[in-house]
């Protein structure tokens, strides 16, 4: 992390904040372009799952 004076290394507190979200950004990169995706997520403590629809995909070759 850059800023390590803004890291949040507390287990309990990261698990707060992606408790008190009702969505997640997600940056990718296509063509060398950066983007942010807003998506849907659950989380079960010990995993997030991001939910997008496949029409609304982006798909980057790799």
């Amino acid at each position: 992390m850059r800023r390590t004076d803004k890291e949040i290394s507390d287990r309990r507190q990261k698990d707060e904040i992606i408790r008190g979200s009702l969505v997640c950004r997600v940056a990718m990169a296509k063509d060398n372009a950066p983007y942010v995706v807003s998506m849907s997520f659950g989380y079960d403590g010990a995993a997030i799952y991001l939910h997008a629809a496949p029409r609304t995909a982006v798909r980057v070759k790799g």
